[in-house]
């Protein structure tokens, strides 16, 4: 019996993993379209993602999240994508991995989007990545945050000077911790395509779901009583099976609004709300 119940809870988390898993990448797809102008575009690019990502401390999701950031605020995609490259590299010099490096990408972006040097971003990439002082001094002469400031260099400045010094790195070897992000990586994204066919069903349901609870909140307080009841069957056995109905039958929304309507008559919730309940799901469908 426990091993049935481990077996159940494990595929309930597979379930909602390969849920989460596509919605993630369906968001990405998103901002990657809007940013890129077409979706024959953002596939082209993604593509090269996951090529990049099969180096140590990369990962296609946030080469996409800081890709999109960054061309947002006119950093160009060839900055963009050669200076993630070569900071990747450089961390997995020092063993650093994907949330040091998204740590540093935030900062960036912000630094970016500020459009000058300010000494706080410098300070905030300098502690997930200390060896980004190096890297200033032999790009800009000093690693002092406020000395960097006042010389007002941009934001687009400081990343090409750190991205030629960076590119001079040799490229460095994936260690364990490398191995371990990218079986990850693989994994949320074989979750992703999953989800991806059963991610549109999901919504729309989701969504009609959504607007019949709007519109019971509308019915009247003698309907919405006579079906509270009807759910709860004063929680005896028939009611509970009668929850389980409901449940089971809610579910088909997504699919046809008609389905829902063997609902009403699974839990006998009568004659006077069953006309009510049938104009919600008919506007939902």
């Amino acid at each position: 019996a426990l091993g049935g119940i481990v077996a159940t809870i494990g595929v309930a988390k597979l379930g909602t993993d390969i849920i989460g898993a596509a919605t993630k990448m369906d968001t990405m797809d998103r901002m990657l379209v809007n940013i890129e102008g077409s979706q024959a575009k953002a596939n082209t690019r993604f593509k090269e993602f996951m090529k990049l990502a099969k180096e140590p401390v990369l990962d296609p999701m946030n080469l996409s999240k800081y890709y999109v950031g960054l061309k947002s605020v006119n950093v160009q995609a060839e900055l963009s994508i050669g200076f993630m490259k070569n900071l990747a590299n450089a961390m997995a010099g020092v063993g650093a991995g994907n949330q040091q490096f998204a740590l540093a990408m935030e900062q960036f972006v912000q630094m970016a989007g500020k459009g000058k040097v300010m000494g706080d971003d410098l300070r905030a990439i300098a502690n997930s990545f200390p060896q980004i002082r190096k890297y200033l001094t032999e790009a800009l002469g000093t690693s002092i945050p406020e000395d960097i400031a006042k010389k007002g260099y941009t934001a687009i400045d400081v990343m090409t000077k750190l991205n030629e010094v960076m590119a001079k790195n040799p490229k460095f070897a994936a260690g364990a911790q490398a191995a371990q992000e990218n079986f990850t990586q693989a994994l949320m994204l074989f979750e992703a395509e999953l989800g991806k066919a059963v991610l549109p069903a999901i919504t729309d349901f989701l969504n009609k779901l959504t607007n019949l609870m709007d519109k019971f909140s509308e019915m009247p307080e003698g309907t919405k009583k006579v079906i509270g009841w009807a759910t709860m069957g004063g929680l005896s056995g028939a009611g509970l099976l009668g929850i389980g109905m409901v449940l089971k039958n809610v579910i088909t929304l997504a699919s046809g609004a008609s389905k829902a309507l063997a609902t009403i008559n699974a839990v006998n919730i009568g004659t006077s709300a069953t006309p009510a309940l049938a104009g919600l799901f008919s506007g939902s469908a």
